[in-house]
């Protein structure tokens, strides 16, 4: 919104420093004619924006794994990120792992804990229409196991549930 805002003062200005120039040459003062359109973007309907997203303290690990038992993610840090108008400004690192365009069905997430201490766990699940549902759970000390049920059609329907803890 404030970049629309900057666009239309520039655009004033432009306008404004246009009609008072040809004023000044003695010319009728005319505005140019500019086409202005606005647009909203929606996906196809061959579009599929299903994924699941799993956040976690800096100090755990995740793999996914599909009901094979094949690896399918790692999960990865993210680093703060740091206002540079003000360095001191700046959020906590997170663990993160994403997957998309995951078939319906049961996955298994491991998670490893660096720590001996609780960590919280946020599940993100977008639907094909990419809808959102989110579940909250907590990992403890060592190792904790979980199913993830995924449905790409209904993230109602998708839930994480605790199955096994080290």
């Amino acid at each position: 919104m404030p970049y629309v805002l900057l666009g239309i003062v520039i655009f004033l200005i432009l306008v404004i420093t246009f009609l008072f120039k040809n004023q000044e040459k003695g010319q009728q003062a005319t505005v140019p004619q500019i086409a202005v359109t606005t647009a909203t973007i929606l996906p196809t309907s061959g579009s599929d924006l299903s994924y699941i997203m799993v956040a976690a303290d800096p100090d755990v690990s995740m793999k996914l794994y599909d009901a094979y038992g094949n690896k399918i993610a790692d999960s990865s840090v993210q680093q703060p990120i740091t206002d540079p108008v003000n360095p001191e400004n700046k959020n906590n690192s997170v663990t993160q792992l994403y997957i998309e365009k995951l078939r319906t069905g049961n996955y298994r997430l491991i998670i490893l804990s660096k720590t001996n201490k609780v960590s919280k766990i946020s599940t993100y699940f977008y639907d094909i229409n990419g809808d959102v549902s989110i579940a909250q759970s907590v990992a403890v000390a060592g190792s904790s196991s979980f199913i993830l049920f995924f449905d790409k059609n209904d993230n109602k329907k998708s839930y994480i549930k605790q199955v096994g803890q080290n």
